[in-house]
């Protein structure tokens, strides 16, 4: 028999506090209070008997067994919300994709490049996120980062592009 899952709130808030490094900014994303977030992830570490963060000054990061559940998590209910769209009238057929990159090589490579990936891709939806700074943007609200430096934490993947 299998066990009941934990609630859908709990889970949502596993995934925001991990992919936004912060109880607090998940809270802020997810409409709710800090204290609420804190208790959903309390709950959620008793139930599976396992610690899914740990403090580093101010930040919360995501243990080895948070992050792997929280990017599974993400996956499921990136999968949840395609079959929910799929449901919808008009809807169907549409992928977001969030993209953040250094403004010099959007504006060098990608953007002319943009025209042929929409002629290619018509059921992207791409919103585009352009920055200054060599170093990532904390916290990472975006599917894709370009960035002139790596970026060594739990749930990324590292692709090199090309040189200089």
């Amino acid at each position: 028999m299998s066990r009941p899952l934990p609630p859908l709130q709990a889970l949502r808030a596993l995934e925001a506090a991990a992919r936004r490094r912060s109880f607090s900014r998940a809270a802020e994303e997810l409409h709710l209070t800090h204290s609420a977030v804190s208790h959903h992830l309390r709950a959620l570490e008793s139930e599976l008997g396992v610690e899914l963060f740990r403090r580093a000054g101010s930040r919360m990061i995501p243990t080895a067994a948070g992050a792997q559940l929280a990017e599974r998590v993400r996956r499921s209910l990136g999968e949840l919300r395609e079959a929910l769209d799929a449901t919808r009238p008009g809807v169907s057929g549409v992928t977001r994709l969030e993209l953040s990159v250094m403004s010099d090589f959007a504006s060098v490579w990608l953007i002319p490049r943009l025209g042929d990936f929409y002629d290619r891709h018509p059921d992207v939806d791409l919103s585009l996120r352009m920055h200054a700074d060599v170093t990532p943007p904390d916290p990472y609200p975006f599917d894709i980062g370009i960035w002139h430096r790596r970026v060594d934490e739990p749930g990324f993947q590292i692709r090199k592009l090309l040189d200089d």
